[in-house]
């Protein structure tokens, strides 16, 4: 019944998933994740903090990386070498 009546929320897109949640979900993104973390010893890159909410992408953000390198699907960004 539920599932039904999600396209009468105002903010249905019909199903869409964005490419970020797309790639964030890709294993090879959650592998890059881990070696990033793991390389600087999970510190903040900027302000040298251990731990807690760290961004993998802190010192260019993922929405400006995806710009960058002008990925447009999950293809594009299994061929990025970032």
């Amino acid at each position: 019944m539920y599932g039904r009546r999600m396209n009468l929320h105002p903010r249905w897109k019909g199903g869409l998933t964005s490419l970020q949640k797309i790639i964030r979900n890709m294993p090879e993104y959650k592998f890059w994740r881990k070696y990033v973390f793991q390389k600087d010893y999970f510190l903040c890159q900027m302000c040298k903090r251990k731990g807690g909410r760290l961004n993998a992408d802190h010192l260019i953000p993922f929405s400006a990386i995806i710009q960058m390198y002008s990925i447009k699907s999950a293809n594009d960004a299994r061929k990025c070498h970032f």
